[in-house]
């Protein structure tokens, strides 16, 4: 499967950037029931493993940080690819204000 990267800048701490991210990941699976099954996440430190059903289709993915970033990286089905513009676009869009918001700061 292809896979798509992005970085996601924080300024937290690298624990409150990866704890931002588990509450991240489990506001997904809580607020798209209608598109996410079957996601499962093991964490090891600054970083999370991912597997899950997106719409049917089998998605995985690792999330680590660093100082200053989250990076991402995930495997979508080859079918999903003309659509990787707008998956990069929902993780830096929704984690960014999830990590800003963590670290009090507003997008206005």
């Amino acid at each position: 499967m292809p896979t798509l990267e992005t970085r996601v800048p924080h300024r937290l701490s690298q624990q409150k950037a990866m704890a931002c991210v588990g509450e991240w990941l489990e506001q997904l699976k809580r607020e798209r029931q209608d598109v996410v099954s079957d996601m499962e996440v093991t964490w090891d430190s600054a970083l999370a493993e991912f597997h899950m059903r997106y719409q049917g289709l089998k998605v995985t993915g690792v999330l680590s940080a660093t100082q200053t970033e989250i990076n991402a990286e995930v495997e979508i089905p080859l079918m999903a690819w003309p659509f990787k513009a707008k998956v990069k676009e929902f993780i830096e869009d929704t984690l960014g204000r999830e990590l800003e918001a963590r670290a009090g700061i507003s997008r206005d």
